[in-house]
């Protein structure tokens, strides 16, 4: 019998659009003969309407966002749904207020639980939290909206060249270049539009190194990936990641020994911050060979551009098999979940 797959899309983050291209594809390369999916749109306004794969198919072709009274409401409690695939990104979809939701509907679902969402969500307490594990993460400096840090404090301890991250937002939404003290006034103005708390890193000049991890308790890490982004960016931001304004290198040429102890740290990386499922794991590769755990997506694109699915292809895993895989992942992490252990009066005494 049929399993009712439940695709996510839409969103109130930056990434809805990304999140439609990502839908899209889970959909067409959905394995019909074992499931049967059903598409469910959130609005900007977190509003929930189920949507025909026409009208997915016009929003993909458009460039479209899932608008309010445009659809029949939808109640995820009243439908029947065996798992869910949250085919969401940014805020609302990967930062554990979905996952909780659908917990609360007893609803499997793809992907981190909520802790796990949550804290990957925030750059700075991922940071800290692998830096507790003896993790190697790019230097940082965090700052708070009350609580600000001159320039001059900050270029002497990481440097005059600088990034400046909000550290809530995905796809390189709200990421600044910064090469001098006016930028940094400017940027740093900007960047709590977003929120208030950002990231200041200091700016490492090497490889952009990609590492795809599914799995729950076993762990199986892609092929590496390399990102090479086009002259006319200055780094890897949401316009080249949505428009495939980058090289891709699947299979990236490194040092065996290298590329050995990359695949460990996301791993490593992955346990750390109790992941399941899947996460993407970016990386700072130097020239001196050393490496820096960049960041931690916990719901990577499944986008035509998307790295994640195209380094699984390279371990010989197609789009369809992944989707199979992360849906059965779902399955198994619910039931480890709901394993009630018995009851001994002696463990709390």
């Amino acid at each position: 019998m049929k399993k009712n797959i439940l695709i996510l899309c839409g969103g109130p983050s930056s990434e809805h659009e990304i999140s439609i291209r990502s839908a899209y594809n889970i959909y067409k390369y959905m394995d019909t003969s074992l499931f049967n999916p059903i598409l469910v749109g959130i609005s900007r306004t977190r509003q929930f309407y189920t949507i025909t794969k026409k009208q997915l198919d016009e929003l993909y072709a458009n460039f479209g966002f899932v608008e309010d009274n445009m659809y029949p409401y939808a109640k995820l409690d009243g439908l029947q749904i065996d798992v869910c695939f949250p085919a969401l990104h940014g805020a609302g979809g990967e930062d554990g207020s979905i996952q909780g939701y659908l917990e609360s509907l007893n609803i499997p679902y793809v992907g981190n639980n909520v802790t796990a969402s949550a804290i990957c969500m925030d750059k700075d307490i991922t940071k800290r939290l692998l830096e507790s594990h003896n993790l190697p993460v790019v230097p940082f400096i965090t700052a708070k909206q009350d609580d600000l840090v001159p320039y001059k404090i900050v270029s002497q301890k990481l440097g005059k060249t600088l990034f400046l991250k909000c550290v809530n937002q995905g796809s390189s939404i709200g990421t600044y270049k910064i090469l001098n003290e006016q930028e940094y006034n400017l940027y740093l103005k900007e960047a709590f539009t977003f929120g208030p708390k950002v990231l200041i890193e200091k700016a490492i000049k090497g490889r952009e190194i990609e590492c795809a991890i599914i799995g729950n308790n076993k762990l199986e890490a892609s092929v590496l990936g390399e990102i090479i982004p086009k002259s006319n960016h200055a780094f890897y931001d949401y316009n080249a990641k949505k428009n495939d304004q980058a090289q891709l290198i699947i299979n990236a040429k490194i040092d065996p020994i290298i590329e050995t102890t990359i695949k460990n740290l996301a791993k490593k990386a992955f346990k750390a911050l109790d992941c399941s499922g899947l996460a993407r794991v970016d990386f700072f590769l130097t020239d001196q060979n050393e490496v820096f755990i960049n960041e931690i997506n916990t719901l990577p694109g499944f986008t035509e551009f998307s790295l994640y699915p195209k380094l699984f292809l390279h371990n010989g895993i197609t789009f369809t098999e992944l989707i199979t895989k992360l849906i059965h992942l779902a399955a198994e992490k619910t039931l480890m979940r709901d394993v009630i252990l018995p009851f001994n009066s002696e463990t709390i005494l």
